[in-house]
């Protein structure tokens, strides 16, 4: 019976205090969740625990603040793409309009009179004139640029007005 009081009297607070040594010595984290009650005591005491926590929300906060970025550049390129597919409709329904007057313009010289061979020369060259726009028309429907494209879409209307004024001036003299 001695022997169970000297167990429990003095070695008791021994036993005691080397398992609270050993439960709390072996926790490598300080995260509560992972090292228990003693690992989160540890953590929250050192300071680590709020350092990991600020830490974690500066991440949040950075890849909260990259999501609006990429959200506002999808939205701006949103924004182009349907600006350029305006501009491209608008180019086409040009040149639909161009290629509707060279049809109107071929359909005059096909009716027109070359009596002489003066005529039927000029008759040809304004023919050729006609098939070369003609041409450049679905050209430039291949290599649509909105910069450049503008350009050359003015440069087709201002050739097919100048055919135009030739077409009406060599069947006036016909």
């Amino acid at each position: 019976m001695m022997f169970k009081r000297v167990i429990s009297g003095r070695y008791a607070a021994v036993l005691i205090a080397t398992a609270t040594m050993v439960s709390v010595g072996g926790c490598n984290t300080t995260d509560p969740n992972q090292g228990g009650f003693f690992g989160g005591v540890a953590g929250l005491a050192s300071g680590s625990y709020a350092k990991g926590t600020e830490e974690k929300r500066l991440a949040l906060q950075n890849e909260q603040d990259k999501k609006i970025a990429l959200e506002r550049k999808a939205s701006r390129v949103n924004q182009e793409s349907a600006a350029i597919s305006l501009e491209l409709a608008e180019t086409e329904a040009r040149l639909q309009a161009i290629e509707g007057d060279l049809a109107t313009l071929n359909a005059k010289l096909a009716s027109a009179n070359a009596g002489t061979e003066s005529a039927r020369r000029q008759l040809a060259e304004l023919q050729k004139k006609s098939d070369a726009l003609s041409s450049d028309i679905d050209r430039e429907r291949l290599t649509f640029s909105d910069d450049a494209g503008s350009q050359k879409v003015r440069d087709l209307e201002r050739r097919k007005k100048e055919l135009e004024e030739q077409i009406e001036l060599f069947l006036l003299q016909s």
